[in-house]
């Protein structure tokens, strides 16, 4: 069960890093 939540928790953050680099790209 602990496993699955930090998988869980590292995909939301992969997912909002990759969300900010794209945001980032598209302002520059």
């Amino acid at each position: 069960m602990c496993r699955y939540i930090i998988i869980i928790i590292t995909v939301i953050i992969t997912n909002q890093l990759m969300i900010i680099l794209y945001i980032m790209k598209t302002l520059l």
